[in-house]
């Protein structure tokens, strides 16, 4: 019974895939022969959660997991141990490492999965009902060649001599399926395999989407426990556990007559589509199994990438992930271990000196023996615009290198190399745009990016130089920057139009209006784009109230008007500090100085601004002495010497004892 029964199963499981899906698809769903009517009820959530690095050695992930945290690996046991379905002969030298393609089954076939499960659907010719629940791994071609690897979730349902055009519900440990018994296809009326999971060369995430999942194992309440390290062994049947639906077990349901005679009939007489027949339901929960239990974790290196900007070296960027709690390093550069996220990525940077290597090796020290990857050390490459304007039919694409130093070309595959000055490369009179990009460097980063179409460039928003929010003073001149000036733009201070000089395309010369005190400088460029820059403030000369030029008096008070006055604000008459108090942010008391005749009164603002106003005389109520000049001839020996006095104002009584001589020496 176990001998034919593996017999069969193993020529169901090891059916090369059929060309009519032996191509790159990113997600396959195949069905072959499937019936016209077909439904799947109570699928699960992915049963499987992740994939793991690809092994060196065979090109496949290194491991499968599964939503219980179980990782299987490829079961590749040969030689004398069949635990894995191998049969003599199957591996070239069952002794040596498997690797592809020099040592590897010849069946171009493995699985981290296999469970089947065998049924007899009727006593007098044989017939049988087949189900195969797998994760495989196989090559798109059929035979083992590199580079050719895909893995895929199957399940495959084989049943013979059913009803013609009657409707049967298939339940299994990943779901139920329902079909319609099709007598087109002769004694097996229901032939159906979905596969999903063929994913482009390296890309093995596909079979997450399938129905596998979780694994299957042998029920360890049930004896004999599985060989250690292994989900089950092939050459035994037994009760498997595992099911997200709780369905550990193979049944065929459909109408009375269905199944007559088999040694597989249900045992609940409810089950079935008749509640009285005893032939409408067969059902088996015993399976043959295959996996192995990862014991590794192996490490995939992601990204190495360096940067450099001068001659002395610069840093590289090192990506990996694997399983969480890994110990991940660096080999060389001091052997830095990885810092993870705890997700199962890592992350380093290594420092070198002169040029970068031509690659690294990352270790993963957790696994026995250690596993490693090598990776090539490339430049970062980045897309900084990738736009197509169809009015022109011009593809424009800025990119850049991480390595500065060294300014290695970038390329535009099928259309060119940047221009090394700017960055940029410009092609015109294309018909249509291509939908990506991708630019390549000599130091070997690429980077992919989506083609934009009909982007017209933004004028970028002026900017103001030569000016502050706090020292703006009527009448000033500030310098805008900004692009596409012309005689058409227009320059407003807090909407009040501003007079202004072109002085190129990128720069505008223009006065603050008279009127104008607190609010935003705008720009409007010549396609209408109005541009706000930012808010001002714009300091208002000050003015004199309550003082006219010939009646001030030493000690009198004068109101100066103007704006932004603050205890920082300074006024001088004449030159002269004067004591002033800033009564509010536009006005000022100022007292005269004693000393101050006549001349200037100028404040300086907060922002340091001095602002002269009216010149102003002052009345004292005494006499000043204006000038002392020698009267006669100069120098004498006489004994006298006349001396002229000018005073401020007209005086009576003055002689000599009012002046005394002050004695210098030998000269006066």
């Amino acid at each position: 019974m176990v001998n034919t029964f593996r017999n069969l199963i193993s020529q169901a499981a090891r059916k090369k895939i059929d060309a009519s899906y032996r191509t790159y698809v990113a997600v396959a769903l195949v069905a072959a022969m499937l019936l016209s009517t077909y439904n799947v009820f109570a699928v699960p959530t992915p049963g499987l959660v992740a994939v793991g690095p690809t092994s060196n050695a065979t090109g496949y992930p290194s491991w499968y997991k599964d939503s219980n945290g179980t990782r299987l690996e490829l079961c590749l046991d040969g030689g004398l141990n069949p635990i894995c379905g191998y049969l003599p002969g199957d591996i070239p030298n069952p002794a040596a490492p498997i690797t592809v393609p020099d040592n590897y089954p010849a069946t171009a076939e493995a699985f981290y999965m296999l469970g089947s499960a065998l049924m007899e659907t009727d006593s007098a010719t044989g017939g049988r009902a087949i189900l195969v629940l797998a994760l495989e791994a196989a090559f798109s071609g059929g035979t083992v060649v590199s580079g050719d690897q895909i893995t895929f979730g199957r399940i495959r349902i084989w049943i013979d001599n059913l009803i013609p055009n009657a409707q049967y519900r298939v339940t299994h440990p990943y779901g139920v399926d329902n079909f319609t018994a099709d007598p087109v296809f002769g004694r097996r009326m229901i032939r159906y395999v979905e596969d999903i999971g063929i994913g482009a060369p390296g890309d093995f995430s596909g079979a997450l989407n399938s129905r596998i999942g979780p694994f299957l194992f042998w029920d360890p309440a049930i004896a004999p426990a599985a060989p250690a390290g292994y989900i089950g062994d092939p050459d035994i049947l037994h009760e498997v556990a595992g099911s997200p639906l709780n369905t550990n077990f193979f049944r065929v349901e459909g109408p009375a007559g269905s199944f007559p005679g088999s040694v597989d009939q249900c045992a609940d007489p409810a089950l079935g589509d008749d509640p009285i027949a005893t032939d409408d339901c067969i059902q088996m929960d015993q399976f043959s199994l295959i996996g192995k239990y990862a014991t590794n974790a192996d490490v995939n290196a992601n990204r190495a990438t360096y940067t450099q900007g001068n001659a002395n070296g610069g840093q590289i960027d090192v990506f990996a992930n694997t399983e969480p709690g890994m110990d991940i390093q660096v080999d060389g550069f001091g052997n830095p271990i990885l810092t993870t996220d705890g997700n199962g990525y890592y992350f380093t940077q290594v420092s070198y000196t002169g040029n970068p290597p031509a690659q690294l090796q990352v270790i993963n020290t957790s696994d026995t023996p250690d596993t490693s990857k090598t990776i090539s050390v490339t430049d970062l490459v980045t897309i900084t615009k990738a736009e197509f304007i169809t009015a022109t039919g011009t593809l424009r694409v800025d990119a850049l290198s991480s390595d500065t130093y060294n300014d290695p070309i970038l390329t535009v595959a099928g259309f060119g190399d940047l221009d090394n000055n700017n960055g940029r490369l410009e092609v015109s009179g294309l018909a249509i745009p291509p939908q990506n990009v991708t630019v390549t460097s000599a130091k070997g980063g690429s980077a992919t990016a989506a083609v934009a179409v009909n982007v017209v460039p933004p004028i970028p928003v002026p900017t103001i130089t030569g000016f502050t929010p706090i020292n703006g003073v009527v009448g000033t001149i500030v310098t805008i920057t900004g692009t596409n000036f012309n005689s058409a733009s227009d320059v407003s201070f807090n909407g009040i139009p501003a007079v202004f000089t072109v002085d190129s395309d990128t720069s505008i010369s223009a006065t603050v209006p008279g009127t104008a005190t607190t609010g935003l400088v705008s720009v409007t460029t010549p396609d209408g784009t109005a541009a706000s820059i930012g808010n001002y403030t714009v300091i208002v000369p000050p003015t004199i109230t309550n003082f006219t030029p010939s009646n001030g008096l030493v000690g009198a008070s004068v109101t100066i008007t103007g704006t932004e006055f603050t205890s920082a604000t300074s006024v001088m008459f004449n030159g002269m500090a004067a004591t002033f108090t800033v009564d509010s942010d536009t006005q000022i008391t100022a007292q005269i100085p004693d000393g101050a005749s006549s001349g200037p009164i100028s404040v300086a603002n907060p922002a340091g601004t001095v602002i002269s106003a009216a010149n102003f005389t002052v009345d004292v109520p005494w006499p000043l002495v204006v000038s002392i000049v020698r009267a006669s001839t100069n120098p004498s020996n006489a004994n006298t010497v006349n001396f002229t006095v000018t005073f401020s104002k007209p005086v009576t009584g003055v002689d000599g004892s009012d002046f005394s001589v002050l004695n210098a020496g030998t000269t006066m």
